[in-house]
């Protein structure tokens, strides 16, 4: 069978890693090939002597623009000495010779812009190119192409945007969203058009943003690459799959090479996150995890605060909690961490409504071992922990419950994957991971799906779509329910240069060999236990949760706390005992009123009956507006709106003048927050005519009352 024609527009036969890396996918096309090289002569740097040149760019410019320009590319070469001395990214700054492919070449000289950006084809190049009777074309050289170029081939041609051109349009590619603190860094793969940055949208990934902008680009090429051949590969086939994303520019702003007043907050932002790290080894500050556990009812509405915890022992710390239920016992599988060297192990706890302990170690392996994924296939228990130092997905069997397990088998092999789960539905056995692949470990921005008819065969089908998922807010697995009607994936979402920041738990509505779609139901927030700083695992069995968590990082850290605490009361009339803040992060207090209670405090005298009734103060309708507000906005399905839309959920409070003026004032900062943690715009609307204890919630764009709170 013949293969599609496929041509590359280049700017040199000496190329970047990308383009070569690239080329070398290509040849094991089934569908197309490369055929031809175009090469595209620069005349604008020839007709250009230097001195033209600046004399350009400072009249279009400006001087704050030229020096600019000059003072970042000084920043990316001395950062770019550094990079390039390790091992694992010295290959990203060397030229590549592309006549190796021994492909066909063709020279065209396009007519260039003053500015230089755009390139047009003369009548001679675009019958040259013609003649070549190629399907499509690839831009993997520098321009914007206008034109009759743009329709010269069946397919067009299609282009990398390095970055989310819905928001981060120009460049430099990856730079911006460490500037503004994203959590992640986009690409997309799309079809080019005389309408910048609108053509058809083919594919569409993002992996987390790195805070050092070289190694941020380097992730960026490394991570689209594979998917320019996903992409030239369907699209040449007799079948295409792929659906066109519908897209809409969120942000018209184009972004430019930044000001030096930007570059040096760049520098600052990565000054500050070196000292942080530096000021953590120094006073022995560290991520702490540790484990809560409740029994519920419910495993969907727990109050989490109410939980109990299992103390780490000495010098170790336990995560990512699995639960198995067995003889009527609960038993909650964990990772180990042992501190001295710096490697994990599985161990196993018993819990029960009046006590828990630890039986013993599971699981010890040479390498380290977290994420212990239990699931039953009959008689039979298996478990699946994180073994991605083995560079394998492993299956152990239990031989003596709970305490030996035999290795089965090797799942997948060759693989760099962390916390896979594994479950049966419809007559086939599915296993979703989180996979790593490049110089720079990601293990948090794509999640892969496989499936198998036999547990134990060597035979996992990698998933048509994968990675089924391709974004760090929703990609890392955090566990993994099931109940009566459905199956629920848990999610961790991490933060800015911060690992395991929060929850997200999500049904999974569709799943076979073509698709995969799920639904966030909702989301678990680090702040049921006072000083938490993230979690990101969380599981259900039979009546019982459990979560981790990272607590407060350092000792020095609760005697700061506790000792500003107990000076703080010294003021207070009542009598106070404090006891030192616990493992959990919690502080007991007890107080002996000697003047006005907390009621006095909360509420305000009654003017319709001198002072005999009481009112809730502002302050204390302003935190029951807090929570109303915070119920309707977790029951918006705030991920999945955020994905499709990224539109803002505006809403309406109407108060009484007296709480409105607190709610302005001191309590403004709250909302703002709230705002901008949500992706919520929220609005206050004084009511004459309403009673102090009375407010109401309404969609602002809609009309719709959510709330109406009566005295």
């Amino acid at each position: 069978m013949s293969k599609e024609r496929v041509g590359i527009i280049v700017d040199s036969l000496n190329s970047s890693k990308q383009i070569f890396d690239y080329l070398k996918m290509s040849f094991n096309s089934k569908n197309y090939e490369i055929t031809h090289l175009i090469v595209q002569k620069n005349i604008y740097l020839k007709k250009n002597n230097l001195i033209e040149k600046v004399k350009n760019y400072l009249k279009k410019r400006g001087i704050k623009k030229f020096f600019s320009a000059i003072s970042f590319k000084i920043l990316m070469k001395l950062e770019s000495i550094f990079i390039k001395r390790i091992k694992e990214f010295s290959s990203f700054f060397k030229n590549y010779s592309l006549e190796e492919f021994k492909l066909k070449i063709i020279e065209v000289e396009p007519i260039i812009s003053n500015n230089g950006l755009i390139y047009r084809y003369t009548e001679k190049d675009l019958e040259k190119i013609k003649s070549l009777n190629l399907n499509l074309l690839i831009r993997g050289g520098n321009g914007i192409l206008k034109g009759e170029i743009l329709n010269i081939c069946k397919n067009g041609i299609i282009s990398f945007h390095h970055g989310d051109n819905e928001f981060y349009r120009g460049g430099p590619p990856g730079f911006w969203e460490i500037i503004n603190k994203e959590i992640r860094t986009g690409f997309i793969i799309q079809k080019l058009t005389e309408d910048l940055d609108n053509g058809d949208v083919f594919f569409k990934g993002y992996f987390q943003t790195h805070c050092v902008y070289t190694l941020n680009l380097i992730n960026l090429l490394e991570k689209s690459n594979p998917f320019l051949h996903y992409v030239i590969e369907d699209l040449t086939s007799k079948s295409p799959k792929i659906k066109i994303k519908n897209k809409k520019i969120k942000n018209d702003i184009i972004y430019t090479i930044p000001s030096i007043r930007i570059q040096l907050n760049y520098i600052l932002i990565n000054i500050k996150i070196l000292l942080k790290k530096i000021l953590n080894q120094l006073s022995g500050k560290a991520y702490r995890w540790g484990i809560a556990y409740q029994f519920v009812e419910n495993w969907k509405d727990p109050v989490l605060s109410k939980s109990q915890t299992i103390p780490n022992p000495p010098n170790r710390f336990l995560a990512d909690p699995f639960l198995i239920k067995k003889n009527n016992k609960h038993y909650c599988f964990v990772e180990d961490y042992d501190y001295k060297i710096k490697k994990g192990c599985i161990s196993v706890y018993e819990i029960t409504k009046s006590y828990c302990k630890n039986v013993g170690v599971a699981l010890k392996e040479d390498f380290h071992l977290s994420y212990p994924f239990l699931f039953e296939d009959g008689k039979e228990i298996y478990m699946c922990p994180e073994t991605h130092q083995a560079k394998d997905i492993r299956l152990y069997r239990c031989i003596e419950f709970p305490l030996k397990w035999k290795f089965v088998k090797t799942l997948i092999s060759d693989v760099s994957a962390v916390d896979t789960n594994i479950f049966y539905k419809d007559k086939k056995w599915w296993l979703m991971t989180n996979l790593s692949y490049g110089s720079i470990e990601d293990h948090g921005s794509q999640m892969h799906l496989f499936s198998n008819d036999n547990l134990l065969s060597e035979n996992w089908k990698s998933h048509s779509n994968n990675p089924v998922i391709f974004d760090p807010f929703f990609s890392r697995n955090g566990g993994f329910i099931k109940d009566s009607s459905y199956h629920y994936r848990v999610f961790q979402r991490p933060g800015f240069n911060n690992y395991g920041e929060s929850l997200g738990i999500a049904r999974i509505e569709k799943l076979n060999s073509e698709s995969y779609e799920e639904v966030v139901d909702f989301e678990v927030l680090p702040d049921f236990f006072n000083e938490l700083h993230g979690t990101h695992t969380y599981n259900f069995n039979d009546g019982l949760i459990v979560l981790d968590f990272i607590d407060m990082k350092a000792p020095r850290d609760r005697r700061d706390v506790f000792q500003r605490m107990r000076d703080a009361l010294r003021k207070d009339k009542a009598k106070t005992h404090v006891l030192p803040i616990s493992d959990l992060g919690l502080m007991e207090m007890t107080r002996q009123r000697q003047s006005e209670s907390v009621r006095e405090t909360a509420y305000s005298n009654c003017d319709h009956c001198s002072g005999r009734g009481k009112l809730k103060s502002a302050l204390t309708m302003s935190v029951d507006i807090q929570r109303k507000l915070g119920e309707i906005i977790k029951k918006r399905d705030k991920f999945e709106q955020r994905r499709e839309e990224e539109s803002d959920f505006n809403i309406r409070v109407n108060v009484h003048p007296s709480v409105l003026d607190r709610l302005r004032n001191e309590d403004e900062d709250i909302f703002i927050d709230m705002e901008k943690r949500y992706l919520v715009k929220i609005s206050f609307r004084a009511e004459d005519g309403m009673h102090q204890e009375e407010f109401e919630v309404y969609d602002a764009d809609s009309n719709e009352s959510l709330a109406k709170i009566d005295r």
